[in-house]
């Protein structure tokens, strides 16, 4: 398994390695791998004392924007409008008076 890990400098030599959930945490060590290295081994300490990474499926809803997709896919005036849509903006980009 593969976890984001921010490490950011916090001094001159000190670096800071932190995760999120659900392995909230924060270790300072003198390089950027050691930081890396120290937060690994916190993260296996909980797992060795019996904490667990478990998924879960839950069930898709619906998503009422996508019963929309594709409604304007035979009409005609689709492409009028959208070409409408691109002169109005080119226009406003152009227009020297715009705030």
């Amino acid at each position: 398994m593969k976890i984001p890990v921010l490490i950011e400098p916090i001094s001159h030599e000190r670096y800071r390695a932190t995760a999120s959930e659900p392995f909230v945490g924060s270790v300072e060590a003198e390089t950027p791998d050691a930081a890396l290295a120290k937060l690994k081994e916190r993260i296996d300490e909980r797992l060795a004392q019996g904490a667990r990474i478990a998924l879960i499926d839950l069930p898709s809803g619906t998503n009422p924007w996508l019963d929309m997709a594709g409604v304007f896919h035979d009409d005609p005036f689709f492409d009028d409008w959208q070409q409408a849509i691109a002169d109005y903006r080119r226009g406003i980009d152009e227009d020297p008076n715009a705030p």
